[in-house]
């Protein structure tokens, strides 16, 4: 499945419908940019239990409430209205249709695949991080506060693991752990 050791081919294996919490999705497509010249991160990478986003500067990972089959690369047409609470995901129609705390529907949108290679976030999320921490990083303080903005009060409590990725410091940011064991990898910049 691996094209390269950086990246991940993206692929559904079976199109299914999956019932994603509309908040997390709405955090997540907010991470993705949406004219990046990478066009594979110009979406949500939803795989497994995981579903992530990144724009090169940040990655942000969180865990999916259940199993999803398959491996998608996806953006949506529409925004997600502030009152859903569920987004019921059909890869097959390629609609997702936003529900609120009573499975009402609210609104529709088109699901667009992004075809792609989506970067190999296991590369540093699957690592085991040593404790040996280094000696100072700098990095943009907007990033920290992403979280919050995209997914709302429950990021707000966060804690910091610094480590070494490629010769360059960088920070594992594990967020709220009760909010779908969100986290971000955010890069060092040079000042």
């Amino acid at each position: 499945m691996n094209d390269t050791k950086d990246q991940v081919t993206t692929h559904v294996t079976e199109l299914e419908t999956y019932i994603a919490d509309s908040q997390l999705l709405k955090g997540m497509m907010k991470a993705a940019p949406k004219n990046d010249a990478r066009y594979y991160m110009n979406g949500v990478h939803m795989f497994g239990n995981t579903i992530e986003a990144s724009n090169g500067h940040y990655v942000f990972q969180a865990t999916l409430e259940s199993d999803f089959e398959g491996d998608v690369i996806f953006r949506l047409t529409g925004d997600i209205p502030s009152s859903a609470r569920e987004t019921v995901l059909d890869f097959e129609k390629k609609l997702a249709t936003h529900l609120n705390s009573k499975g009402q529907r609210l609104d529709v949108s088109a699901i667009e695949m992004v075809d792609g290679s989506f970067p190999d976030t296991a590369r540093f999320f699957g690592r085991n991080i040593s404790d040996n921490p280094l000696s100072e990083i700098t990095v943009n303080t907007k990033y920290l506060s992403l979280a919050t903005k995209l997914f709302g009060p429950a990021a707000e409590g966060a804690t910091l693991r610094q480590f070494e990725s490629e010769g360059s410091p960088a920070y594992i940011v594990n967020y709220d752990q009760s909010y779908h064991k969100l986290r971000a990898i955010i890069m060092g910049i040079r000042i």
